[in-house]
This record gives structure tokens, C-alpha cells and sequence, in this order.
């Protein structure tokens, strides 16, 4: 599954004098999480410069992308900047905030402009919300300071270098480089709760009759808390039997289907994660065939300077998010891994199982995830990522939403390690035209 990308807004710096230049000198933002969306305070400071002679400035614009829903609540400039209680001459129409200066600023007098304003968002993914400090690239050189705050009852899933966290704020503090900034910030909630269901349903074109159903245990993580866990079925079973993590369901029914149900209380979240127990050398090993073919690819993604100064698992999942293009109609079709490399395309089964061989081949313990994750409007699928080894401690990474803090969201829900979690069937004698469909019921009850 793949997570809607990031819709990012502008600023459009525009004088009323087609020479006139503003040189930013400031740029001061304090931006707060709301349930719809965000809000936001920004103070900037600069110098007029590049006006032809005996001219005046006297206003100046910024422009939103016309797809925000922005709602100016207060703007003040130069002398009023400190008094609240006055505004500012200005106007706000077509998502262009106009600035006017009534006595005009001529070469080399400072403006200063505060504004304050809400955003709301068309869509907001509950369980990861992505959001992003933005400075337009007309600031270029000046210094900025934002900061952006979110409620406690959110999460940081956020890996980003260039900004500070500190306890439920991110900081980005520095000199505005000339294409802007624009850097990403990924928060989940510290808890959620799920009623889940995963429901294999065989059929066949004629009575079933004598079989055994193999079910594993799912859901038996140290990342999240299980209750209520049970295993249901839509026909009565002649006998169950437990076998270690697999329960046996005999049956010899009439029907031409039955439908068996692994389901149970999950919760995930901060309060839910325990340390995990896992022997990493178990899942250090590779193959011939890997190493030769990702050995090179690896070499690539360590000397690629774009990565700057990242652990490796990161650069990894960096590069796998960014080498393959999701396609839906890969689903089902599981390629090896030579034809991954090759098509450069798949779905999430084809990021995890890149990256879980990269990571082994460059000495990083890791492993591929099965289970659940809601994406754009909280759809809820199966999905798979990755779990790996890091500096003495396992952390959950999902290269498919470039997710690379050590937590994913909230809506990842463990099913079972790769190869692990398939319900299997066993019979006494041929059946023709047996099929096996499995679906995926999460519900939020948090």
C-alpha cells in the first residue's frame, strides 16, 4: 500500500514595483498541529533595495497555493508590530496576502510584517499525518528560526537530520539556503486501538468434505499489546488441536465453503512497546545470488553524497523508497528479486523484500513484516515493511512510506514474520478448483 505523497504549499513574494527588491533578513515561524489542520505565526524582516529613484514601495504580496484553505486572523507591520491590539492595512483575496505600507519604504528602510493564520487540510491521514516547515526560496540567505509543535497525544515518526526535537516541538534553526526549505515532519498517534479480523475463506466447486485447516498464531509482537485473541470459523470443526504456534481445525463438511478467522484487541502505540528479544544473528545470512547482485547497487548507495552523513539502514531505505515506482498491479504478483532490480517497480512486498536484502548484505540483521496499515483515507490493507538491528536494538522501518525513525504509524498492525502467517489447508484426497482468499478487517475503536 502506498501512502499519499505530501502536498506541499508555497509563498510567492510579489512588490508593487516591478524592480523593487526585498532583501529578507528574518524569518520567524511558530506553527501549531490542530485537528484540521495547522496554525501558524510568522514574522518577517527586511530591506527595500533596487527601486528606481524618487519611487516608493508600498506594499507587497504573498501568495498560498490556490489549493490551501487559509483564514488570515491578524497582520501588523513596521511601528504596530508589537501592538496586537492595531493591524495592519492589508487584504487577503484569492489566497493573496496584500501588505500595504501607507507611507511607503524607499531604498534602504526595513519592513517588518507579522501575520498570523489557520490552514485547513482537504485530507488528513489519522494514523500519520505528514507535515512540512516551509521557507520560500525568496528568503535565501536569511535567518530562520521555525518551530512546530504538536499535541502529546502524537508521536514523532519523524528521521530528519536538519531539525532539533525537543519534547513536542521541532526546531529548525539556520541559514536559508537558495532553493528554500522545505523539511519533513511525520507524527502518528501515541496510541490506537483495533478491533482486527483476518479471514481466510476456502472454497471449492464441490462439498469440501474431509480436511485439516493449519492456522498460525498471528499478532504476537513485543511492538504492540494483544487481547481477546480467538479463532473463529464459519462451520464447526470435528476437532482443534494446538501444535505449538499452529492450531489444527479437522473438518468434514458438505459445504463448498468455510471461512476460518485469526482475530483479536490490538493496540499499538508508545505505551505498547516492549524491547524485542531476537537473536540477530538469525537474520544476518544471504545469499550467492544476493551479493552479487545487490553488492554493487550497495557500493552505489554508500558513496552517494545525497545520503550525507545517515546510518546505512537509512540510506538504504532512502534508496529503495526512491528506485522503485508503486504500482497496484504488481499485487499478488511476488517477482524475485532479480526482477525487481530489473523492473524497478512493485508494491510494498517488493520494497520490504528489497530492502531486507540490502540490509543483509551490507551486515544489518533484518527481517520482512506481514500485517496491516491504513493509508489515504484510513483505507485499511494488508501491507508489508521491515524490521532491523540497529545499535542494539530492533526498530520497525517501512521503505514503502520512506519511513525510517525506527517507528511507524499507529495503523501498522504485526501479523507475522514473512512466510509465517499463511493459513494452509490439508487434504485427504484431491479437491478441484480449491481456492483460498484472505481479507483484512481493522477497525478503530481508540
Amino acid at each position: 500500500m502506498k501512502l499519499a505523497r505530501l502536498l506541499i504549499f508555497v509563498f510567492v513574494f510579489f512588490a508593487n514595483e516591478a524592480h523593487a527588491k526585498l532583501a529578507i533578513s528574518s524569518w520567524q515561524e511558530s506553527a501549531q498541529l490542530t485537528n484540521e489542520g495547522k496554525s501558524s505565526e510568522i514574522i518577517i524582516r527586511g530591506t527595500v533595495s533596487e527601486l528606481p529613484q524618487n519611487t516608493a514601495l508600498a506594499s507587497f504580496s504573498l501568495s498560498f497555493d490556490p489549493k490551501q484553505h487559509i483564514k488570515v486572523l491578524h497582520v501588523i507591520n513596521d511601528n504596530l508590530l508589537k501592538d496586537y491590539s492595531r493591524s495592519a492595512d492589508y487584504s487577503f483575496i484569492n489566497n493573496v496576502l496584500n501588505v500595504k505600507f501607507p507611507n511607503g519604504k524607499k531604498n534602504g528602510e526595513n519592513i517588518a510584517i507579522y501575520f498570523s493564520y489557520e490552514e485547513k487540510y482537504d485530507k488528513l491521514n489519522q494514523f500519520l499525518r505528514q507535515e512540512m516547515i516551509y521557507v520560500p526560496a525568496f528568503a535565501a540567505g536569511a535567518k530562520s528560526t521555525v518551530t512546530f509543535s504538536f499535541p502529546g497525544n502524537f508521536e514523532s515518526a519523524t528521521f530528519n537530520q536538519n531539525l532539533i526535537k525537543k519534547g513536542n516541538s521541532f526546531i529548525y534553526s539556520n541559514i536559508v539556503p537558495e532553493g528554500g526549505v522545505q523539511e519533513i515532519i511525520k507524527l502518528t498517534p501515541s496510541q490506537s486501538i483495533w478491533n482486527v479480523s483476518v479471514k481466510t475463506k476456502i472454497t471449492a466447486s464441490a462439498p469440501l468434505g474431509n480436511f485439516v485447516v493449519k492456522v498460525p498464531t498471528f499478532f504476537q509482537s513485543q511492538r504492540q499489546r494483544v487481547s481477546n485473541y480467538n479463532i473463529s470459523y464459519s462451520a464447526t470443526p470435528l476437532k482443534q488441536e494446538n501444535q505449538g504456534d499452529l492450531t489444527l481445525l479437522k473438518f468434514n463438511i458438505p459445504a463448498q465453503e468455510v471461512t476460518v478467522g485469526n482475530n483479536a484487541k490490538v493496540i499499538t502505540g508508545i505505551a505498547s512497546r516492549r524491547i524485542i528479544n531476537r537473536n540477530a544473528a538469525n537474520y544476518i545470512n544471504f545469499t550467492s545470488e544476493e551479493s552479487a547482485l545487490l553488492s554493487p547497487i550497495l557500493q552505489r548507495i554508500k558513496s552517494d553524497p545525497r545520503y550525507g552523513n545517515i546510518p546505512l539502514y537509512a540510506k538504504i531505505g532512502k534508496f529503495v523508497n526512491s528506485y522503485l515506482r508503486y504500482d497496484i498491479r504488481y499485487l499478488g504478483k511476488l517477482p524475485n528479486l532479480s526482477e525487481i532490480i530489473e523492473n524497478q517497480v512493485g508494491v510494498c512486498t517488493e520494497y520490504a523484500r528489497l530492502f531486507d536484502a540490502l540490509a543483509r548484505v551490507a551486515g544489518i540483521p533484518s527481517l520482512v513484516i506481514e500485517g496491516g496499515a491504513c493509508g489515504e483515507y484510513q483505507e485499511c490493507q494488508g501491507h508489508s515493511w521491515n524490521m532491523i538491528y540497529h545499535e542494539g536494538q530492533w526498530l520497525e522501518v517501512d521503505p514503502t512510506w520512506n519511513l525510517m525513525s525506527g517507528i511507524v504509524s499507529s495503523s501498522h498492525v504485526y501479523f507475522n514474520d514473512a512466510g509465517k502467517g499463511e493459513t494452509g489447508i490439508e487434504y485427504y484426497e484431491k479437491k478441484e478448483n480449491l481456492k483460498i482468499k484472505v481479507d483484512l478487517e481493522m477497525q478503530n475503536v481508540s
